[in-house]
């Protein structure tokens, strides 16, 4: 089933392939759906008829992607989808070139430290260096979190149009913690900061207890392609040593990826 897509300039797409748009909703509507899912549900997250989404998980189970339990009926992503990611990681020349400086900084302090792309109005892990206190989804490479929470992504929203970041400001919001800043005002004011500063700083954002420092990583036009972040925990690291200890190191291996 073919059609057309309308892009931001109002021209019509005709190469635009609906059917395998909808085949890829369904498998996106994996994102939260915790180990798995059943058709009822999966029609209930894309919007599609359930015959349509019958087909798509038929269709996705062939081709080895879905596997469905014959007792729940219940369908789950299989290892096929991981392979994908893993083409995706040996493929990039940006994580080729981020390995080696963040394997060194992270021998040196110890510390989480993270590569991130931005997608929308979210930040996607693409390369996580753990530390052994961390939970198990807290070290998995993939994870989609939002940027206004995030270190990384204030890092990324820094380097925005301001009207970009008036429309991801806008959007509703979820706090994580007691903490969590989701006003547009108070959030505009911590991105103006990081802009001023060259890096953001996060607090209490995304888990209790827990600091962040990100800064973006450019490309050979210093146009903004992705952005590192650290973190540390407030029972160990006061914002003042962070700054004199572990901002200094930001820069440089941000530096050294971008290649400046």
């Amino acid at each position: 089933m073919s059609g057309s897509l309308e892009t931001g300039d109002g021209k019509k797409d005709f190469l635009f392939v609906n059917s395998v748009a909808k085949a890829v909703q369904v498998l996106e509507a994996f994102r939260g759906a915790g180990e798995s899912a059943s058709l009822t549900e999966l029609t209930h997250k894309t919007g599609l008829s359930l015959s349509a989404v019958q087909r798509f998980t038929h269709t996705w189970e062939a081709l080895g992607y879905l596997q469905k339990d014959p007792q729940s009926r219940r369908y789950r992503l299989t290892v096929a989808a991981l392979e994908l990611g893993y083409l995706f990681l040996c493929s990039s020349p940006l994580v080729a070139r981020a390995m080696p400086h963040m394997v060194m900084a992270h021998e040196k302090h110890g510390l989480p430290m993270n590569l991130s792309l931005l997608s929308g109005s979210d930040v996607i892990y693409i390369v996580r260096l753990p530390h052994r206190s961390l939970k198990f989804v807290e070290t998995l490479p993939g994870r989609r979190v939002p940027a206004f929470c995030n270190s990384a992504g204030r890092a990324f929203l820094s380097h925005l149009p301001d009207d970009r970041i008036g429309e991801i400001l806008a959007e509703p919001k979820i706090a994580f913690t007691a903490h969590t800043l989701t006003g547009p005002a108070e959030l505009r004011a911590e991105i103006e900061k990081a802009r001023a500063q060259g890096y953001a700083f996060t607090r209490d954002q995304v888990l209790p207890g827990q600091l962040g420092i990100g800064k973006v990583v450019y490309d050979s036009r210093r146009q903004p392609i992705a952005a590192i972040n650290l973190v540390m925990s407030s029972d160990e690291w006061t914002e003042e040593r962070v700054v004199e200890e572990l901002v200094p190191q930001l820069f440089q291996v941000a530096a050294a990826i971008s290649g400046l």
